[in-house]
């Protein structure tokens, strides 16, 4: 189908100077939404657009030139991309086998515990907007390399401090959160500057290595722990993060650069200006209390109903694994249905899994479809957020949107397992058996629905035809 065209013809100088330029050609709706009929914006002089947008002209440049290269190299950077997110994500879905052990040998109750991921990942969200400063200043290849150095070493150091809580936090929490964020910040976003067509899907196997690496580091931990013990598995696990991921920072590389812009913050109001995008970073807001609070009391809901350690760190497993293929799955739906279609269903799933089947799931079988349902949903939602953040600001934009939702996201990254951890402790702790754990069940589903009907809200302002891709 033809690009309908735009043009506008003026004497008006574009940059206030004795240069005149007759014509401009734009697609409609591009130059950060310049669709003159749209906003009545008709009888505007070019001054008077001069005066609202900046850099036209070199806009417009990057518009007509850009070209995604679809592959190539790109392949190569979405590999190291994934093996990033393989042991950053991994670490944190992986922690909660650290956690059980940890609540086993009376370092801290639960909910104390559980205050230690919430550290590291609050930390990371809110180191998000350094970490991109550091990636416009430097690299994207720099930015990953710091936060691999301090992925790994931060887990090595946690190993000397398992009796001792303060030194968990300093590690485990401080130090592994700055990490988490350095490597977030480079890779989240890089794959959508290879890929157009394939945009979804290409994010979607990006983060479906969080999943993938959550699985295999859960097995890792419960038999390191039971072979070398608690304090040589993180070491064992921090060296080999380094191994793989030091090598896979020195390939990443922009595929599409960003056009000229004078500062995030020009971004970040833009962005704070798109209905669709303040619709999404709410859900998201949302969302994030409950996200990482899964992985983390699942082992020990499993120990709960009598089930053995390793049964337990199997539904963590098993969590991870479906987060993985939702990820590839609704990223690889979304190429073809929409990515905001997709983003509603994974909400869905997440939620009507931990409110309707959760509090039934007191054996195996059940337990089962709930780590598909909520795992599945919550590995969607991540790997849709690069493509919903380029549909509403453009992709150009990806990485101001990334960082205002990780500012978003802070608070319930760092109190949502926390949250979830002192529902149970009041509720008699693990002990207590299943029912302790209905409160965060309820308070895990409810905030996904909610999630969920905000999600429905953007899509009926963007359109109200039920079967339309968007």
């Amino acid at each position: 189908m033809p690009v309908q065209m735009l043009r506008l013809t003026s004497t008006d100088s574009l940059n206030q100077s004795t240069s005149t330029r007759s014509s401009i050609d734009t697609d409609v709706g591009s130059v950060d939404n310049l669709i003159l009929n749209k906003h009545n914006d008709s009888d505007r002089s070019l001054n008077d657009l001069d005066n609202r947008f900046y850099n036209l002209d070199q806009r417009l440049d990057y518009l007509n030139n850009k070209h995604y290269p679809e592959g190539g190299r790109g392949w190569l950077v979405l590999a190291a991309c994934t093996t990033i997110n393989f042991f950053y994500l991994g670490q944190v879905y992986s922690f909660g086998v650290y956690q059980s052990e940890l609540e086993k040998q009376g370092v801290a109750p639960t909910w104390k515990l559980a205050f230690v991921s919430g550290l590291a990942t609050g930390t990371m969200a809110l180191v998000a907007v350094p970490g991109m400063l550091a990636v416009k200043y430097t690299s994207h290849k720099h930015v990953a390399l710091t936060g691999s150095v301090l992925l790994g070493v931060g887990q090595i150091a946690s190993s000397f401090a398992t009796d001792n809580l303060s030194a968990l936090f300093a590690t485990q929490g401080l130090v592994v959160g700055v990490g988490l964020a350095f490597c977030l910040i480079s890779v989240t976003g890089l794959p959508a500057t290879w890929f157009e067509r394939r945009r979804a899907l290409a994010c979607g196997i990006n983060s479906a290595g969080g999943g993938i690496g959550g699985a295999v580091l859960s097995l890792a931990a419960v038999h390191l722990t039971e072979k070398v013990g608690l304090p040589w598995s993180l070491r064992i696990v921090g060296m080999i993060s380094l191994v793989f991921t030091i090598p896979a920072s020195l390939i990443l590389k922009v595929g599409v650069p960003d056009p000229p812009r004078p500062s995030l913050l020009q971004d970040v109001k833009f962005a704070l200006n798109s209905r669709l995008f303040i619709c999404i970073i709410l859900a998201q807001i949302l969302a994030s209390w409950p996200f990482f609070a899964v992985p983390t009391i699942l082992p020990t809901y499993a120990r709960s109903l009598g089930l053995s350690d390793s049964q337990g760190a199997s539904f963590s497993v098993g969590y991870n694994l479906a987060s993985a293929l939702g990820r590839l799955a609704l990223g690889a739906l979304a190429d073809a249905f929409g990515n905001i279609n997709s983003l509603i269903l994974s909400y869905a799933l997440a939620g009507l899994g931990a409110l309707l089947v959760w509090p039934f799931a007191t054996s195996i079988a059940p337990l089962a479809v709930v780590v598909v349902l909520i795992g599945g949903g919550c590995g969607g939602v991540f790997s849709l957020q690069v493509p919903c953040i380029g549909q509403s600001i453009e992709t150009y934009r990806i990485q101001a949107g990334i960082v205002l939702f990780e500012i978003g996201s802070s608070p319930g990254y760092f109190l949502g397992s926390f949250v979830s951890g002192l529902l149970l402790e009041k509720l008699g702790g693990v002990a207590a058996g299943a029912n302790a754990y209905k409160p965060g069940e309820f308070y895990i589903g409810g905030t996904c629905l909610a999630a969920c009907a905000v999600v429905i809200l953007a899509r009926f302002l963007g359109t109200r035809k039920i079967l339309a891709k968007y």
